[in-house]
């Protein structure tokens, strides 16, 4: 119960951070929203927020496998195209099945605009990463704006 206590004090830390940083640099940012799917994690609606002038973007995610769970994401894109980004990632979460979880890895996101610019925004990710204590996967679709 303890872990459970200290893991979402600081999933909320971590999202008040995020928020009082973009708050003063966001202008322009581009945000997504969706469904994440990580094996051995929490899998369910997911909102990325992309910060400007840098290849960051935060991830929390609402998972709907192991209600409640709930998990951060922190990504790095080392690879941005237009359409194309390759990215490393951490997480943080706590679900009912697991006090804690932690993880992190790589993986590539793609916009299907790039097939065609008239097409809506809509994004596409998978990873592959280390979860806690097993190598795991994830998938992801979000709408962007």
């Amino acid at each position: 119960m303890r872990q459970r206590v200290i893991v979402f004090s600081l999933f909320f830390v971590f999202l008040f951070a995020a928020a009082n940083a973009s708050a003063t640099t966001l202008d322009g940012n581009k945000y997504g929203v969706g469904l994440q799917v990580v094996d051995g994690g929490a899998s369910g609606l997911a909102m990325t927020i992309d910060l400007k002038n840098s290849p960051a973007s935060i991830q929390p995610i609402l998972g709907f496998n192991d209600f409640p769970a709930l998990a951060g994401r922190l990504r790095y894109a080392f690879i941005q195209k237009r359409y194309l980004d390759g990215y490393g990632y951490g997480m943080l979460g706590t679900s009912n099945a697991e006090p804690l979880m932690a993880g992190a890895g790589v993986g590539i996101e793609w916009d299907w605009r790039m097939l065609d610019r008239s097409l809506p925004p809509v994004s596409f990710s998978f990873d592959i990463g280390f979860n806690t204590d097993r190598l795991g996967y994830g998938l992801g679709i979000h709408y962007t704006f």
